[in-house]
């Protein structure tokens, strides 16, 4: 069947298929990179947390040591 531009039907949806399946591949590939970023941000802020609490505990170690030292003396 032609329309009036002259292009048949099955021309027509090749080219819309061609749209959706780039649009498909665009889509996907922002889901992925959404997916990895917070993936890696988790991480980030975990090693951060991490680094935080061994801070914290060198801390408290060092004042449960001066707290004791004082006692001695």
């Amino acid at each position: 069947m032609k329309h009036a531009s002259g292009e048949s039907e099955k021309s027509k949806m090749d080219c819309h298929f061609s749209v959706w399946a780039v649009l498909a591949f665009l889509s996907l590939s922002l889901v992925v990179s959404l997916i990895l970023n917070i993936s890696h941000y988790m991480k980030k802020k975990k090693a951060t947390q991490s680094h935080s609490l061994k801070t914290n505990q060198q801390n408290m170690y060092k004042v449960t040591d001066l707290v004791l030292a004082k006692s001695l003396f």
